[in-house]
């Protein structure tokens, strides 16, 4: 039996929606007009959205020069002139028309896609919402052929006067849709984009010279021919220059190649972490983490590297034809490209050993330069802080006198921003006169830095060194000096211990004359009971003691401290707080971090020259030194040229 609607109660909302579905039209085709105005949603958003369009046709024309001339940031016109092959009088009466493109003869070509634009839908779409004009000539032509298009009108073509190449200009961008003009940005945003969309471009082709003008006025102007590194460098700055480190890793599926910046080169934003494939800048989630993943140990938390990698493969496998915008792109071994991105980078920020040099321009470098006008009275105040100069005696000398050194005020934070006082930084600058250049490192450390790892070269021609301020490390090079914050650089030379040489061969127990009872929390008892086996890879002899109790039988022999229910029962806290829900794997890597962490010289520990050498000696065995497991840096560099250039000598 059939029912009508008036054969039972509707609520209020079901009748209003079946109301509204009666008074539905049937579906229809919609106007090329209005068409082409939703097609022009999906591909122009912005005036920087009809540079990109505009600037891939002329590299697909086979252009070496593509000069950007704007007005209003765009707003008011956008012309994109090129030196490319240019277009007959029948392919430019096609070239605003609905789906026409000269890059796609047959549907297979859907899935070997080699060049910047393929669908068609740009120029109609353009046209269908601004004032277009377009002059092209081909080199074999004497003269040049001129269409316009406004809002989809288009003339018939005639005669004009041209260079070989396109000149294309699009004025009074969106006069028919005022909704979406509405809503464009203040001219500085809008001429913002436009210029990070050809930096982006213009990252990925430096054979092209690329001019950007804006009201007349130059915005950059790039050279052809231009070398991949000093392209990079235009935009980066040239700070930036020596900062940079060479990435190139080829194999049978693809060739990533590029560069990547030093680990002091860290930023606030992921504005300078930028991929490309096959020449096209992409934003691919997956492939960007593993960049992140590569830098874990070396930059802070919440930092983004710099990184301008290109990776090269089949057309066949990957689909540019994912988004309209062409931004997002999908790999058939996703996972692949992943492991091959993230072994590369890391790989080549380790061989390149690049220790991070200390900024001029810092702020805590203030305090260094305002000691340039210092009195003598004032220096030699500061240096009394010192108790004495650095050692003659060697490691096991009892004349070997304790450079502990107390600081007032000193932060014992550790991971509060430390920055030298003006007692410390005065006698920083007497170096050289304070570490003697006759007293080398002793053999056994000098050969051990003879290494053929990056930590290991950063002292090979050490000089002297000595501690400040219970907390940092001060190493003379023959070009300068290094300082080192102790926690941070052992806490690294740990990690590397147990993460990588420990999983090689057992540690070495050291048996506790009496075993210590420990003291724990029921939630920290659960865990160690579950994870025993955990704690004993890595060193602890964890037993039952007692009643439902546990003690400690011995201890590994990196662990340094004296205190070792302490540290024993700390770490059970922390794991029982942080570790229920890991599996084995995270476990593992949450007991190194912390162990790690826990088990490093602090901050305020007193080191004398042995405790020093033996740390160098331990540094120069790990393959990099020079950020902390958690990203921070350990060691800063300062050359001779710099200290020359902070007491104007240069």
């Amino acid at each position: 039996m059939a029912y009508k609607r008036a054969d039972y109660a509707l609520a209020p909302s079901a009748r209003t929606i079946l109301d509204r579905y009666d008074a539905m039209p049937k579906i229809q085709k919609l106007p090329p007009e209005i068409a082409n105005k939703i097609a022009a949603g999906e591909v122009i958003e912005r005036p920087a959205s009809v540079v990109k369009e505009l600037v891939e046709n002329a590299i697909d024309a086979g252009a070496t020069r593509i000069t950007i001339d704007l007005e209003d940031a765009g707003k008011q016109l956008i012309r994109v002139s090129d030196n490319g092959s240019g277009m007959e009088c029948d392919d430019l009466v096609l070239a605003c028309a609905e789906h026409a493109t000269s890059k796609l003869n047959a549907v297979d070509d859907l899935f070997y896609i080699d060049t910047m634009g393929f669908r068609g839908e740009a120029l109609p779409s353009i046209a269908s919402i601004s004032h277009v004009r377009i002059v092209s000539r081909t080199t074999d032509n004497p003269e040049a052929w001129e269409i316009t298009n406004h809002g989809g009108e288009q003339s018939e073509p005639k005669p004009a006067s041209g260079a070989p190449g396109t000149v294309i200009e699009v004025a009074n961008l969106f006069y028919n849709t005022p909704v979406r003009r509405k809503f464009l940005r203040q001219n500085s945003t809008e001429l913002g984009r436009v210029i990070e969309t050809i930096e982006n471009i213009a990252l990925a082709y430096p054979a092209i010279g690329f001019t950007l003008n804006n009201d007349h006025n130059a915005i950059f102007e790039l050279p052809q021919k231009q070398a991949r590194r000093e392209r990079i460098v235009s935009f980066g700055g040239a700070k930036l220059s020596d900062a940079l480190i060479e990435v190139n890793d080829f194999d049978e599926y693809a060739s990533l190649t590029g560069f990547v910046g030093s680990p002091g080169q860290h930023r606030p934003n992921s504005k300078d972490l930028r991929l490309f494939v096959n020449r096209r800048f992409i934003r691919d989630r997956s492939l960007l983490q593993a960049v992140m993943l590569a830098y874990r140990e070396f930059i802070p938390h919440g930092r983004y590297p710099v990184a301008y990698l290109f990776l090269e493969l089949d057309p066949s496998e990957v689909d540019v034809n994912v988004h309209p915008t062409k931004i997002e792109v999908r790999f058939t071994q996703a996972s692949r490209l992943f492991g091959k991105i993230k072994a590369a980078v890391q790989e080549a920020v380790l061989r390149s050993g690049q220790l991070p040099r200390l900024d001029l321009n810092d702020r805590r470098l203030e305090q260094v330069k305002a000691l340039a006008g210092a009195s003598q009275q004032e220096i030699h105040a500061s240096l009394q802080q010192f108790r004495a100069p650095l050692p003659e005696a060697r490691p096991g000398s009892s004349a070997e006198p304790d450079l502990e050194l107390a600081t007032p005020g000193y932060d014992r934070t550790e991971h509060a921003p430390r920055l030298l006082d003006d007692e410390q930084l005065a006698s920083a600058r007497l170096l050289r006169d304070k570490v003697s250049p006759r007293a080398p490192l002793p053999p056994y450390a000098e050969s051990s830095l003879q290494a053929s790892t990056p930590s290991a070269n950063l002292f090979e021609n050490a000089r002297g060194y000595f501690q400040i301020g219970n907390a940092y490390i001060v190493v003379e090079t023959t070009d300068g000096m290094v300082l080192i914050d102790q926690h941070a650089y052992h806490e690294r030379i740990l990690y590397w211990q147990l993460e990588h040489r420990l999983s090689s061969q057992p540690p070495e127990i050291q048996k506790l004359l009496v075993p210590e009872p420990l003291e724990l929390t029921r939630a920290a008892s659960a865990m160690l009971g579950e994870h025993r086996e955990l704690f004993r890879q890595f060193g602890f002899e964890l037993e039952p003691f007692g009643s439902g109790g546990w003690a400690c039988y011995g201890v590994p022999k990196y662990i340094r401290t004296t205190k070792v229910n302490e540290f024993v029962k700390s770490s059970l806290d922390e794991l029982a707080a942080s570790g229920r829900a890991k599996n084995p794997a995270e476990l593992r890597k949450s007991m190194v971090d912390m162990m790690a962490c826990k088990a490093a010289i602090k901050a305020g520990d007193p080191l004398k020259g042995a405790d020093i050498e033996s740390l160098i000696k331990e540094g120069a065995k790990v393959p990099h030194t020079f950020a902390c497991p958690h990203g921070r840096p350990t060691t800063y560099k300062l050359t001779f040229t710099d200290i020359e250039k902070i007491f104007h000598r240069r």
